[in-house]
């Protein structure tokens, strides 16, 4: 296995509190987002209306569902 390199570079717009999600969709349109992976909890449904607005925007939405939360075992 070789050692490759990459890049990774990390939004410095990070928004916190209720309500916030309903801003997702715009600003991933200003940053010319074409698509998203979106990590949720054991149920994707909850982010539905989120998968809805950006599909609405033409952003490809990829979910992944967590099952649970992680251990140290």
């Amino acid at each position: 296995m070789s050692s490759g390199t990459f890049d990774l570079t990390v939004p410095s717009d990070i928004r916190v509190g209720p309500g916030r999600v309903g801003e997702a969709p715009e600003v991933l349109v200003g940053w010319q987002a074409r698509r998203v992976l979106l990590v949720t909890g054991r149920s994707t449904g909850r982010a539905a209306s989120l998968v809805a607005a950006l599909d609405d925007r033409g952003i490809d939405v990829t979910t992944y569902a967590v099952p649970g939360e992680p251990t140290l075992a």
